[in-house]
């Protein structure tokens, strides 16, 4: 799958969200119609609850609308397998991770996942996207550091460095 850069990189067309479960149907938001292009930079602002994170995750394929459709480039995000999302879109949610047991370099590694063969042997170049995501976060001289032993702030510095070291050309970051 490739991109064309003069193109929309992601878009949606008359997209509802919310949560839905056998009873019932909660609505956040309907007929959301956007498009994102390279080099731009978008800010959603909006009161708790009313759907900001439901959207970024969405948009990035972890969960289906209630209605409508999201596009990378010309192919629906919903059909493509998570190597090939992973490859585009990087994102970094509000999440609290379950694992703790896990050093900040084998959490920035795990960006990689969408270039790596099917036992997620890394390559040279996947270590060189690694080392340079670490440095652009700050997390130099903590490569070896269990997450559990990190603030709040230097754990959300590591996912965004995951992010960096995906080399996606789209980042969605929920706060």
């Amino acid at each position: 799958m490739s991109l064309n850069k003069a193109s929309c990189m992601l878009s949606s067309g008359n997209l509802t969200i919310g949560y839905s479960d056998k009873r019932r149907t909660n609505l956040l938001q309907k007929n959301l119609n956007l498009e994102l292009h390279q080099g731009t930079f978008v800010c959603l602002i909006g009161p708790n609850g009313c759907g900001k994170s439901t959207l970024i995750r969405v948009l990035g394929g972890l969960q289906l609308p209630l209605a409508g459709w999201v596009k990378l480039g010309e192919n629906e995000v919903r059909k493509l397998s998570g190597q090939e999302k992973s490859r585009h879109i990087s994102m970094v949610l509000t999440d609290r991770s379950s694992v703790d047991n896990i050093t900040v370099e084998e959490v920035v590694a795990l960006g990689r996942y969408g270039y790596t063969n099917w036992i997620g042997r890394l390559t040279g170049k996947d270590q060189q996207y690694i080392a340079a995501a670490i440095e652009k976060t700050g997390l130099s001289g903590f490569e070896n550091r269990m997450l559990a032993t990190l603030s709040d702030g230097e754990r959300q510095r590591t996912f965004i460095g995951k992010a960096v070291a995906s080399n996606a050309p789209l980042m969605l970051l929920d706060e």
